[in-house]
């Protein structure tokens, strides 16, 4: 039987998910359609260690933590361009 090859996340191109952070845009573009995302809307890619998601306490001891780690960027953080 051939399996097919699953590339590693790593090769993959880099991809991103809202998560909430910031938002900027027109009161009158929400007022009308209900939200922010419009044709014009850019990313801004938050690096991890800036983007930590608190939902719970422990996601909070979490945070925290990166916190007081005064965490740097790391370069698995980055995006990635071209052929890196």
């Amino acid at each position: 039987m051939e399996t097919e090859r699953i590339p590693r996340r790593q090769d993959a191109p880099p991809t991103y998910a809202l998560n909430g952070a910031v938002y900027v845009g027109e009161t009158e573009a929400l007022r009308n359609d209900g939200t922010f995302l419009q044709h014009e809307t850019v990313a801004y890619p938050m690096p991890k260690e800036r983007a930590v998601d608190v939902d719970d306490e422990v996601d909070m001891r979490v945070a925290a933590a990166v916190i007081k780690s005064d965490a740097k960027p790391c370069s698995s953080s980055r995006p990635r361009r071209g052929n890196e």
